[in-house]
């Protein structure tokens, strides 16, 4: 379901939107109706593609390449958790040091 919904948020909008676009070049208004009936049959299609043995492979490598990914991610923060805190602090130093120099700048010009 999680899969779904999010396959739904990220397909749907650009797809009713494509499905609209043509209405939109002649300058019509899009009917909501249209819009709705796209997203019926995107989402129809979604639901049966999952369903079928290919959506059930394409999503189960999807999540393991998502798992892999994650442990990838993982390994190199526990390797590097030192550097990848230090990035903040040194770019506020190197703020706070820019803006104190600039503020300097303008009541005490050389």
């Amino acid at each position: 379901r999680m899969r779904t919904a999010l396959l739904v948020r990220l397909c749907f909008p650009p797809a009713s939107a494509l499905a609209s676009a043509p209405l939109r070049a002649v300058g019509l208004p899009v009917p909501p109706l249209l819009r709705a009936l796209v997203t019926v049959l995107l989402f129809a299609a979604l639901r049966a593609h999952l369903r079928s043995d290919r959506g059930k492979r394409q999503a189960a490598l999807a999540l393991s390449t998502w798992r892999a990914a994650r442990a990838k991610f993982e390994r190199k923060w526990r390797a590097n958790w030192r550097s990848y805190c230090t990035i903040p602090l040194v770019a506020a130093c190197t703020g706070w040091v820019t803006n104190r120099i600039a503020v300097w700048m303008i009541f005490y010009p050389i």
